[in-house]
Parts: structure tokens; C-alpha cells; sequence
């Protein structure tokens, strides 16, 4: 079973990173076949990296009460289908829903990868087992922009979605078939609800005014979230507002 594990956790674990860095290159094509302008360009990119850190710490919890196994899965489900949504995204809005959606199935990939790998290799294996699991993220960050720009050149963007489908249906097909064992935490089953949505919520908005001040600067960024920044009163008039 460690050989189904690793193949179905590696496999899984090369495409986030090679759909984030083929993206960067087949943004132009999406933006002139979708009449996006660079703001919203720049959330195809931010909402998938906003749901994907966000979502960590939930369904690390959620992983612990239902199973590893059953959320990794579930996170290749949600993954392919909509990359799938992705490839057919009628404009800009549509595609920028869907990547939030991609995201939070590669949160539940991210969180259940290294615990599955955890959980089946011995401590004298675990060590070139994660090695593995490295490689196939600096393959993924490697070849994405090489590949991807191929396939967006040849075939349209699209295509870089839609490779995405065939390698998570094998990581399914693995998972199901050749992972029997299950694994859950003990004890208490309780989900702090109150304590995610703080999480979140505080995550998300964090994230956003770091955007904003790289976008638009600070100072548009302090009137969009008043009481996220905080002004310095040493007496200097001029000076930006800072974090």
C-alpha cells in the first residue's frame, strides 16, 4: 500500500503548483479571450490562492474527524471538476468563481498529503518519502511554465485545465481502489465553527489589504479597511499609514 500512497500523494501533489505557474504564462491569452482587464487577471490568480491558504487550518480539523483518506479524495473531486468549470468559463467572472473553487479543493489536497504519507511510511521511511513529495512540487513549479505555455500556444488555455483532469482521476482511481485503511484522529469530534470563521475571515482580509497595498498603495488600502491599519502619532505629518 505505501507505493499506491506515494504514487496517488506525489501525483496529486505536482498539480497545484504546475497549474499556479502555468497560469502566470496563459494569463495574457485568458485575458483577451475573456475580455479581462489586469485587475481581474490578477484575481484569477488571487481568488484560487486566497480559498487554497485560507481553507488550511478548517479542513486540517475536518481531516482529523471524518478521515484523511475521505477529505484527499474529496479534495481531487472538487480539484478536477472545476478545472473542468475552468476550461468551459463563458468570462470573467465565471473563472474567477471557479478558481476559488479550485482552490479549495487543493486546500484539502495540501492539508491530507503529508498526513497520509505520515500515517503509511515508517520513521526510517518518512524522510525519502516527503523527498519524493518535494520533487514533485519543484516538477510541477518547473514544468508548468515550459508546458503550460506550450499547450496554451497550441491548443488555448483551456487545455491547461483540462490536462489537470486525466492525472486526478488516476490519483482517484489509485486512492479508492488500492487505499484500504482509513485514518482519523481520536477523542473529541468537535468542530470549532465560531473559531474558523474568525480564522478565515481574519485570513481573508489580511491577504486582501496586502494585495491592495501592492496594487494600490497603503493609503488606498486604509480607506478600504478602516481599523486594519493604524496611523502613527509621533507628531510627522506625511507619512503613509502602515500595517
Amino acid at each position: 500500500m505505501k507505493v499506491y500512497v506515494l504514487c496517488a500523494v506525489t501525483l496529486s501533489s505536482f498539480l497545484a503548483p504546475f497549474m499556479g505557474s502555468s497560469i502566470n504564462v496563459a494569463l495574457p491569452l485568458m485575458g483577451e479571450s475573456l475580455n479581462m482587464g489586469p485587475s481581474q487577471q490578477t484575481w484569477v490568480i488571487m481568488a484560487f490562492l486566497l480559498t487554497a491558504n485560507v481553507f488550511l487550518l478548517p479542513f486540517g480539523r475536518l481531516s482529523e474527524i471524518y478521515g484523511i483518506k475521505r477529505l484527499f479524495i474529496s479534495g481531487n473531486i472538487i480539484f478536477i471538476t472545476a478545472s473542468v468549470l475552468c476550461a468551459l468559463a463563458p468570462d470573467a467572472a465565471s473563472i474567477i468563481l471557479f478558481r476559488a473553487f479550485q482552490g479549495i479543493g487543493a486546500s484539502m489536497v495540501l492539508v491530507t498529503r503529508l498526513s497520509l504519507i505520515s500515517m503509511v511510511f515508517p520513521a526510517s521511511e518518512r524522510g525519502r518519502a516527503i523527498g519524493v513529495n518535494t520533487a514533485a512540487i519543484d516538477m510541477g513549479l518547473f514544468a508548468g511554465p515550459i508546458r503550460g505555455g506550450f499547450l496554451a500556444e497550441i491548443m488555448g488555455w483551456e487545455s491547461i485545465f483540462l490536462f489537470m483532469v486525466p492525472v486526478g482521476i488516476l490519483v482517484i482511481l489509485i486512492s479508492l481502489s488500492r487505499i484500504d485503511d482509513e485514518w482519523m484522529a481520536g477523542g473529541s469530534r468537535k468542530f470549532d465553527l465560531e473559531g474558523s470563521l474568525t480564522y478565515c475571515t481574519s485570513l481573508f482580509l489580511f491577504i486582501q489589504v496586502l494585495n491592495t497595498c501592492k496594487c494600490e498603495g497603503a493609503s488606498s488600502a486604509c480607506s478600504k479597511f478602516p481599523g486594519v491599519f493604524s496611523l502613527h502619532q509621533d507628531g510627522n505629518a506625511g507619512k503613509e499609514p502602515t500595517l
